[in-house]
């Protein structure tokens, strides 16, 4: 039943042909296990498409994967990451965000997704609990890591040192980046009173075989040409829905915040088909604009 479901999903992403496992095979050769292979592999064949919109910027699978494995390379050279390090992220949906986890998880460092609403004392207690090796960090939560002690960097800034600006970095002279397949998605989650719920993935095709096939089969994601991701990345249904729809070629459309009306117009705009929505969500753009949530050009969106 595994091997056939294995076969499935390799023929879904398209990769079961002569010429697409002859890709992926490459991408492991070169990359080692990790999501890094999704784009090295998609952006052959996905060059031009949209794979991901923000509120900032539109990039190309092409494009996200140049600046990602840019950004390795910058990472690799200035923080020394690597296997066994740990990585946290304290960020809202946003694309310096995601390409800072395609990066990080290529050196093959364990990626910890951290709650942005946790409290000052909770965060201070993860941190010296798990000793992370380097954070990466929303300007806006500067208030929560004023007492790590580790590399901190922010995600995104105009002007300070941040992902962004070390995208634009040259890759150093010679630098190389060896195989890398031990980087775990650690999810930090459990809410915001009590000590975080840990939800550990490893970075196993297998892993992964039958999660995926379900969100196939459920959500029709074959069918969906975008999805608009309003839930946070860092809940496990968030990383599930990206990571899925970057595997199928598919559109991303993420936003800081959830905003009823921001949601609205990105439907509107972006044609959404799918996406990402907890109940409180929904009644909240139900009151703001429903005709927003009818069918585009005939089609019934998915809401999960």
């Amino acid at each position: 039943m595994m091997v056939h479901n294995f076969i499935s999903v390799l023929s879904k992403m398209k990769l079961l042909s002569p010429l697409g496992m002859s890709r992926l095979v490459a991408a492991i050769y070169k990359h080692g296990i990790n999501v890094m292979i999704l784009l090295s592999i998609y952006e052959k064949v996905y060059s031009n498409k949209i794979a991901l919109i923000d509120e900032k910027e539109s990039i190309s699978y092409r494009q996200l994967w140049i600046q990602c494995e840019n950004l390795s390379h910058n990472l690799k050279s200035k923080y020394g990451l690597g296997k066994k390090q740990k990585v946290a992220f304290l960020c809202q949906n946003h694309a310096s965000f995601i390409k800072a986890i395609f990066s990080v998880s290529r050196l093959g460092s364990d990626i910890y997704l951290l709650n942005t609403e946790m409290s000052v004392s909770q965060f201070d207690e993860l941190a010296n609990e798990h000793q992370f090796n380097l954070l990466v960090y929303d300007e806006s939560l500067s208030h929560l890591v004023s007492n790590f002690p580790n590399e901190k960097v922010l995600s995104f800034h105009n002007t300070l040192p941040a992902i962004n600006q070390m995208i634009k970095r040259k890759i150093p002279d010679k630098h190389k980046i060896k195989r890398a397949s031990t980087s775990r998605i650690v999810l930090l989650t459990g809410g915001t009173t009590g000590k975080p719920k840990v939800a550990e993935h490893q970075p196993s095709l297998i892993n992964y075989v039958n999660p995926f096939l379900t969100l196939l089969t459920k959500l029709k994601l074959l069918e969906r040409k975008n999805t608009y991701i309003a839930t946070p990345i860092y809940h496990g249904y968030g990383i599930a829905i990206l990571l899925s729809f970057i595997a199928l070629g598919k559109t991303v459309v993420i936003c800081r915040e959830f905003n009823a009306q921001k949601a609205c117009n990105l439907i509107r705009e972006h044609q959404i088909e799918a996406m990402t929505v907890v109940p409180l969500m929904i009644d909240k753009m139900l009151k703001h604009h429903v005709d927003d949530l009818n069918c585009a050009n005939g089609r019934d969106r998915q809401l999960s």
